[in-house]
C-alpha cells in the first residue's frame, strides 16, 4: 500500500476473496472490487494510512477500524474509524487518534456482552 494514495501516501482498497476459503493446500485468490476507500485527508494522516485492522460489531452493524496515521511531521499515531459499509469511500467517519504517543496496528475484540476489548502494539 506505500506509495499508492493521493500525494504518493499510503492508501486502502477494497477486495474480494474468490477462490473456496475452506482450502487450506492453496494460496488464496482475491480481486480487487474499488479503487481506494480510504485514504490520507489532513496533516495527522497525509503521509499514510496503513495497518487497518477491521472489527464487525453484528448489533448495531457498524465496522470499526484501527489504522496506523503517519502525519506530516512522521508522528505514527493510532486511530480509529468507523463505517456500516467498508467498501465506500464516502461512508466512513474518522475518529481520531485513539492514545497519545507512538501506537499502532490494534485489534478490537467485540464481545456479545461488555466489555469489549483493544489489543494494541505500545
Amino acid at each position: 500500500c506505500a506509495g499508492s494514495g493521493p500525494r504518493n501516501a499510503s492508501a486502502l482498497s477494497f477486495s474480494a476473496l474468490l477462490s473456496d476459503d475452506n482450502h487450506t493446500s492453496s494460496a488464496p485468490v482475491f480481486a480487487k472490487l474499488s479503487d481506494v476507500v480510504f485514504a490520507p485527508h489532513d496533516a495527522a494522516d497525509e503521509r499514510g494510512t496503513e495497518d487497518p485492522r477491521l472489527a464487525y460489531d453484528d448489533r448495531t452493524g457498524m465496522y470499526y477500524m484501527f489504522y496506523t496515521a503517519w502525519s506530516v511531521s512522521g508522528d505514527i499515531r493510532l486511530s480509529l474509524a468507523t463505517t456500516p459499509d467498508p467498501t465506500s469511500a464516502s461512508s466512513w467517519t474518522r475518529h481520531g487518534t485513539v492514545f497519545e504517543g507512538p501506537h499502532k496496528s490494534a485489534a478490537l475484540l467485540i464481545r456479545a456482552a461488555p466489555p469489549h476489548y483493544l489489543f494494541y502494539g505500545a
